[in-house]
């Protein structure tokens, strides 16, 4: 449900077939726009609806799985929860997970982009897409990329409505890759004091493991909690895990237990390990894995007055994490960090209820954040915005109550938003396709442009002289 309170659109059609579909869009243009619906999920997290909405549900579009080629072909109004009720049976599974227990659509989780906690090890959800069929803002129909994976015919198109938010083309139909489910999931749990010290323990784990899914950073307290999700071959698994577990009590200067290799993991199954002073590692599996990532999950889909995301290189996450907890001090707030991928959602809770410890709720019985304080809300989001560019990094608004920011942009000027809009007037130049349109960034100040293209033009010029190459970028 949309947290400014409305649960759906004012109007929803729902075509019956790609014809009818082709006729209302048609149809729509010199109105207010369109935009794809789903579940609904991601309009909830950004605490708005759209005026009129597409109901795909009704399309006759029927899945095709290929078990030995590891690809199924499934229509865009299905839930994740129905693809992973597909798979199983077949001892098979499509591992983005979107963080709302499957609820999300096919089409809704490609239209966001949400890769989900595994995209450390897995990569973003485009990596995983195929091939789309489509219909364009002007009816006509498309089908890019393909049902194989090893596809070579055309342009890869369908990377570019990956993330579209609903702005280019309404999707009908998505082939994903999919693989086999792991034998094996292992969970480590670790605190840490500071952000700079959980940097320091994890930056050279990336490197050696493999099996590696998932690291999340949690806000607990004044400190850091760090889960770490391994899966895989249930070998390579216990073994990376185990030395993983070595790794960062050696850097914290914590004992190590004797002996290696597996048998730490092996000792796991008997029950939790051995948690060392207030930086220790705890391993957790099966079910007590499953609790622990659902509730990092309800974290960050808990009520919110706002959601941010920020976003700097890895290196500088300790430093932009520091930059959170200065701008929100004496305010509730919760945060959950993608550990190598400088990524923090940020989430100022409604009715001043918060995660991450006893300082939060601390920070909770104060009373602050709340939503009637809007312009309190607004310098704060311009302050870490300001913070996060800095660091080379950004701050996007990722859903508000209403009256909370609504004359603060969603995101700030970037050098790429004129890419932005130029794909917006190529696929839709009549303005058909609504979809999160507050998301598209603005243009930055045509002197901030250049300089931008000036200094990607260098990069690429010292890419060719290495031999590389920027193919595939539009």
């Amino acid at each position: 449900m949309p947290e400014g309170g409305t649960t759906a659109p004012q109007a929803i059609l729902q075509p019956a077939g790609l014809d009818e579909l082709a006729r209302l869009l048609r149809e729509a243009r010199g109105g207010p726009g369109l935009a794809p619906w789903g579940a609904g999920s991601q309009w909830a997290r950004w605490g708005r609806v759209p005026g009129a909405a597409l109901d795909l549900r009704a399309l006759p579009v029927e899945p095709r799985l290929s078990a030995a080629n590891l690809t199924v072909t499934v229509p865009a109004c299905w839930r994740l929860e129905e693809l992973d009720a597909l798979l199983a049976p077949h001892g098979l599974w499509y591992p983005i997970d979107t963080g709302d227990g499957g609820a999300a659509t096919v089409g809704g989780h490609l239209a966001a982009a949400t890769s989900g906690i595994r995209r450390t090890g897995l990569g973003p959800a485009r990596d995983w897409v195929l091939g789309m069929r489509a219909v364009l803002a002007d009816g006509r129909e498309v089908r890019i990329g393909g049902e194989m994976i090893k596809n070579v015919a055309g342009y890869n198109l369908h990377r570019v409505l990956v993330g579209s938010l609903g702005m280019l083309a309404v999707l009908v139909e998505a082939t994903l890759r999919i693989a086999p489910r792991p034998e094996r999931h292992v969970t480590l749990r670790a605190r840490f004091e500071t952000p700079a010290a959980a940097w320091g323990a994890l930056s050279p784990l990336r490197r050696r493991a493999s099996t590696l899914v998932a690291a999340e950073w949690l806000r607990a307290g004044d400190g850091v909690e760090v889960l770490l999700a391994f899966e895989g071959p249930a070998r390579a698994v216990d073994h990376q895990a185990a030395e993983a577990a070595r790794e960062i009590r050696s850097a914290a200067g914590l004992a190590v237990p004797a002996g290696g290799g597996d048998g730490g993991a092996a000792a796991a199954r008997g029950g939790d390990m051995a948690v060392y002073g207030g930086e220790g590692v705890t391993v957790v599996e099966g079910d007590a894995a499953a609790v622990l990532w659902d509730a990092r999950r309800e974290r960050l889909l808990s009520p919110a007055a706002l959601r941010l995301r920020a976003g700097v290189r890895p290196s500088d996450l300790p430093r932009l994490w520091a930059a959170v907890a200065e701008v929100f001090a004496g305010r509730p707030w919760d945060g959950i960090a993608r550990g190598y991928g400088g990524v923090v959602e940020i989430v100022v809770p409604a009715g001043g209820d918060a995660a991450g410890g006893d300082s939060a709720r601390g920070e909770a019985s104060r009373g602050a954040g709340q939503p009637g304080e809007a312009a309190g809300c607004a310098a704060l989001v311009l302050d870490l915005r300001r913070r996060a560019e800095a660091l080379g990094g950004y701050l996007q608004v990722r859903g508000a109550l209403p009256g909370t920011v609504e004359d603060l942009p969603w995101t700030s000027a970037s050098p790429d938003g004129h890419l932005h809009r130029r794909l917006k007037a190529v696929f839709d130049p009549a303005g058909v396709l609504a979809g999160a349109h507050f998301l598209l960034p603005e243009p930055a100040e045509p002197a901030a442009a250049a300089a931008a293209a000036a200094g990607a033009a260098t990069a690429r010029g010292i890419a060719g002289e290495k031999g590389g190459s920027a193919g595939g970028n539009l």
